[in-house]
């Protein structure tokens, strides 16, 4: 419950830091109502009636009770230098190398800080739906890294906003100058990025010991905690007790690294000169009637007289001698003719 609650937290304040960035990056962009209203530094002349507001892309004019009439062209990263009646106070400036650096890096911290709040939001969205520390760990530390941006960005801001008081107020005494809202909304956005931080930081290492807790109270076999029942069986979760952590120790025989099958007497070891009491494999024994094959009568005249072959008197002596001949296919005297299937004999029976 911890971790979830401060990554949404996280979440929260990282949209937070986005918006507030977003309100910086459009400041001054269009002259309308909420956009003009949003600047670093505030100028007036009460004398000529005259005011100017200078923010991050350009700057408005207006008259001395603050309203804002117009405003110039959007340039990324602005000098406030260039402004009209201002250059005359500091033209120094104006073309300083060094003032040049340092609103251009404003500009780049800013929207490189934009657009990393907007990434790691959305990334922040379904962490809190995963329950893994290793990704509140990835996030604290992203938003580290985005909270480093924005402070660096918010230390040029304060050193422009605070030299440029300075150097228009030193210059003329009839001119007046003042921090405008959109360092405030810079600040906060920096604050709401070491929340942030805080709490992935915080979601990540807290309740760790409760955790282990119920690590132990889980594999306790007698008590149930952290388990569910389950609905049919389906989403339970099996008690880990339940499974010895030594079993593949049982596995062998006891006093020895083999395993219990070597015990069977088919994997038991044979002297080299011993002699088996049963053989696996049955010799070959020649069946008694291989012996008594016979040849027919018609190719027996041949062999013996020495003529042609007759198939009539083959046929004449089989007939004669039908009566006399058994139809028993068992019969040794029924003519066996091709392979005979060997009868096998018990092995160790004498012979």
């Amino acid at each position: 419950m911890c971790f979830p609650t401060f990554t949404a937290l996280g979440s929260l304040f990282l949209v937070f830091s986005f918006i507030l960035e977003l309100f910086i990056m459009i400041g001054q962009l269009s002259n309308r109502q909420f956009l003009n209203k949003i600047y670093y530094v505030a100028a007036w002349n009460d004398q000529q009636n005259l005011s100017y507001n200078l923010g991050l892309w350009n700057y408005c004019t207006g008259d001395g009770s603050g309203g804002v009439s117009s405003c110039s062209h959007p340039t990324a990263a602005y000098n406030w230098a260039k402004t009209p009646n201002i250059v005359d106070l500091v033209p120094n400036l104006a073309n300083s190398w060094m003032a040049k650096g340092l609103f251009l890096g404003l500009f780049i911290l800013v929207f490189v800080a934009l657009g990393f709040s907007f990434i790691f939001w959305l990334m922040s969205l379904p962490i809190c739906c995963l329950k893994k520390r290793g990704w509140g760990y990835s996030m604290s530390t992203l938003v580290f890294i985005n909270f480093m941006i924005m402070l660096v960005a918010l230390i040029l801001a304060l050193v422009l906003v605070l030299a440029g008081i300075r150097q228009i107020t030193s210059a003329d005494n009839t001119w007046n100058a003042h921090a405008g809202n959109a360092l405030w909304i810079h600040i906060g956005a920096v604050l709401s990025l070491l929340v942030c931080f805080f709490c992935y930081s915080s979601g990540s290492c807290c309740g760790r010991k409760k955790e282990a807790y119920y690590d132990d109270s889980y594999n306790d076999v007698s008590t149930g905690k952290g388990r569910r029942a389950g609905c049919c069986g389906i989403g339970r979760k099996r008690n880990k007790a339940q499974v010895d952590p030594n079993y593949k120790d049982g596995n062998v025989i006891a006093g020895t690294n083999q395993p219990l099958y070597a015990a069977s007497p088919v994997f038991q070891h044979t002297p080299q000169h011993g002699q088996d009491a049963t053989m696996l494999q049955q010799p070959y024994m020649v069946s008694p009637s291989m012996g008594q094959q016979q040849l027919s009568p018609g190719i027996t005249n041949t062999m013996q007289t020495g003529q042609a072959y007759d198939p009539n008197a083959t046929t004449a002596t089989t007939t004669a001698n039908a009566a006399n001949i058994s139809n028993d296919p068992n019969s040794v005297s029924v003519p066996m003719h091709g392979y005979q299937t060997p009868v096998l004999q018990p092995a160790n029976t004498p012979q």
